[in-house]
């Protein structure tokens, strides 16, 4: 990737994941309550990185199911479905805790730090 390729990526983010990375954090917050403020941050341990793979799993069968009953209510009424299958949320979630968590915590608050940044400049444009 050339630099120019990089700062163009960096600058703006598609609206498409700007929307999913939004509905990602109000899922998030949601559980807040529930799993404390670090949440699944500090899985380092083969068995808690093991867990949040198992998560992974069950999600993709969770949104597997999802559609199949959103095909067959498509099918039985011959409407498109318009809202987004809430499941696919989580999937992405459970990607980005693993993601999280296989990286050190220097990569990962670089990486926040990183997003932060890149979000403020979305939202003053």
């Amino acid at each position: 990737m050339t630099s120019e390729n990089n700062d163009s990526a960096t600058s703006v983010l598609r609206p498409q994941v700007l929307y999913f990375a939004l509905r990602m954090e109000e899922k998030l917050r949601k559980h807040d309550k529930d799993r404390g403020a670090r949440g699944w941050l500090g899985y380092s341990q083969p068995e808690e990185q093991k867990y949040l793979f198992n998560r992974l799993e069950e999600e993709v069968k969770e949104l597997e199911e999802e559609i199949k009953h959103t095909e067959k209510v498509v099918e039985r009424f011959h409407e498109p479905i318009v809202n987004s299958p809430s499941e696919s949320i989580d999937v992405g979630n459970m990607a980005m805790m693993i993601y999280t968590a296989i990286y050190s915590d220097e990569i990962c608050n670089s990486m926040i730090e990183f997003m932060i940044k890149t979000l403020h400049r979305q939202v003053q444009k």
